[in-house]
């Protein structure tokens, strides 16, 4: 700390002077003076942290002098009042004003100075990380809006955000089920400080909430995404599933990765994602596959099941479920059927299905769209697997669901 004397007797300051070894206590005497108009100027110079004063002095007093720093236009130092025993009313005036401590300069041993000084030393120190944090808080905000300005297309250069960084994974998710009674604002920020709770720790990944009732998780890096980071960015999707389904009881919905490579491409990513979204808020299935994810499953399973829920649009593997679960292949499939009831070819494609009779029914993609972002690319394939398990054809299905909601609401076709 960097400190200035201010008394009009010589003898006192140096007296200070030599009470202590300032250096060897990290301390620093930058300027002794004899009276307030003086110090003023050693302030100015010096910024001090500290400043030792007596009260009454020529020129200008501690009083005056108080004041004075008071109207100063940068941050003010710690001010330490020197009294007499007849300066008690002086001192209780220069408390009022700010001063922080109060010296009787007649008893005052090094062991009292001292402590003073560490009692100033440590409110800086409290002080300093105070506005340390409060400043990370800040950039981490500046840096959210920078992020939803550049996906939202209404910025095109993010200054120094991104630097060097130019490949990007991103997906999107939404609030897709919630159990838990509460104010949808208070759930959405509890959802948004556990997806950044669980990303804090992971280099260049950040997660918020993007507006409009949807998040995002995005993960930056300087060269195109090998295989390992996007089975790292998956493993983020999982862990923040887990965790809002744990602790708020609330089901999760996720478009399936994009990647970008620059700023250019990011918001196309990110649309892409909001698209896919879309599709996946009017296609999420009520069905009575969903209840395995009430029940108590393993651990093995219940995170397949997960991966399942996230990936399903994407040419899932029996070999990627078994990197997932940990399980060997044959174990896996007997755990599976035993856990749910469904071989995993089937489950996978019931899930699927349950997305497309949703689609089918609320929105007006056409037929091979929706086969495709449930993860069919053959049109005929899809045909023929729902024909066999909804025993009409995906056209059928559509055209009954439409006459349902005529029949209950003409309206509702129009």
């Amino acid at each position: 700390m960097r400190i200035v004397i201010v008394d009009d007797e010589l003898l006192t300051r140096v007296g200070l002077k030599s009470m202590l070894d300032w250096e060897a206590y990290g301390y620093s005497l930058v300027a002794e003076v004899p009276d307030g108009q003086r110090a003023l100027q050693a302030i100015h110079e010096y910024r001090p942290d500290v400043v030792l004063t007596d009260i009454k002095m020529p020129v200008m007093d501690g009083i005056q002098l108080i004041q004075q720093i008071n109207q100063l236009p940068f941050t003010r130092p710690q001010i330490i009042v020197l009294s007499g025993y007849n300066d008690f009313a002086f001192v209780k005036e220069a408390m009022r004003l700010g001063a922080v401590d109060y010296l009787l300069k007649l008893e005052m041993e090094k062991e009292d100075l001292l402590g003073a000084l560490k009692r100033i030393e440590a409110t800086l120190r409290e002080g300093a990380e105070a506005e340390d944090s409060k400043s990370r808080e800040q950039r981490e905000l500046e840096r959210q809006a920078i992020t939803q300005a550049l996906l939202h297309g209404k910025i095109t250069d993010a200054g120094d955000l991104f630097l060097n960084q130019r490949h990007f994974q991103i997906r999107a998710f939404f609030r897709m089920q919630s159990k838990t009674q509460g104010h949808p604002e208070v759930i959405q920020n509890a959802i948004e400080n556990i997806a950044q709770e669980i990303v804090a720790d992971v280099p260049h990944a950040r997660a918020a909430y993007g507006g409009d009732g949807r998040f995002y998780l995005l993960l930056h890096g300087k060269i195109s995404p090998s295989e390992q980071q996007k089975k790292a960015f998956s493993d983020l999707c999982l862990q923040i599933n887990e965790k809002v389904e744990k602790y708020l009881n609330v089901t999760l919905g996720w478009s399936p990765p994009h990647y970008a490579k620059g700023l250019q491409e990011l918001k196309d990513a990110y649309d892409k994602c909001l698209s896919k979204l879309v599709v996946a808020e009017a296609g999420y299935p009520q069905s009575p596959l969903m209840h395995l994810h009430e029940k108590p499953l393993p651990r093995a399973i219940r995170k397949s099941l997960e991966y399942i829920s996230l990936h399903y649009m994407e040419n899932i593997s029996l070999q990627d479920m078994t990197k997932i679960s940990g399980l060997s292949v044959s174990y896996f499939g007997s755990s599976f059927r035993q856990h749910t009831g469904y071989g995993f070819v089937d489950y996978l494609n019931r899930i699927r299905l349950e997305h497309a009779k949703k689609m089918l029914q609320n929105t007006k993609l056409k037929i091979y769209q929706i086969a495709q972002h449930v993860g069919y690319q053959n049109s005929f394939y899809f045909n023929r697997l729902f024909k066999k398990v909804e025993g009409m054809t995906p056209v059928e299905y559509r055209n009954f669901g439409l006459s349902a909601k005529a029949a209950h609401d003409p309206k509702a076709v129009d």
